[in-house]
């Protein structure tokens, strides 16, 4: 239970920070946003790579290359893989002011593989068999 509620609060806090950044049109501002609070943002740009924006620094990933069916959901799916990294490496909250940008590597790197499996998908969703093999370390 106590996993369950940390990892609500973390996507409460992340989901602000990111709704806050992203009426940013200029990613320089997103920057500074950031850097103030000392927290993070990522700014994804469909097929783009993505960036983020932390206290320790910035950095972007290549997103993933697949055939996609749908973009409906891949937000909330990426939120959701983060969430799930957060959780899987226990991070606390106190932490992710000063995480590391290596941290944040394997961090974000769960959330751009759930995003990416969930565009794979009509469904909108990664379905239950794959989560089992990602999060068993098969994918």
């Amino acid at each position: 239970k106590i996993k369950t509620v940390l990892a609500l609060h973390l996507t409460h806090l992340l989901l602000c920070e990111m709704l806050r950044v992203s009426s940013e049109h200029n990613v320089g501002s997103a920057s500074r946003h950031v850097g103030s609070y000392g927290y993070r943002a990522d700014l994804t740009r469909g097929g783009n790579d993505m960036s983020l924006f932390t206290k320790s620094g910035a950095t972007s990933y290549p997103v993933h290359k697949v055939q996609v069916l749908s973009t409906v959901g891949a937000g909330d799916n990426f939120n959701a893989g983060i969430v799930y990294g957060l959780t899987l490496h226990n991070v606390t909250r106190e932490q992710l002011s000063a995480m590391p940008m290596e941290a944040w590597d394997a961090v974000m790197k769960c959330g751009l593989d759930v995003s990416a499996q969930a565009c794979t998908s009509l469904d909108n969703y990664v379905d239950e068999e794959w989560a089992l093999a990602y999060s068993s370390g098969n994918k």
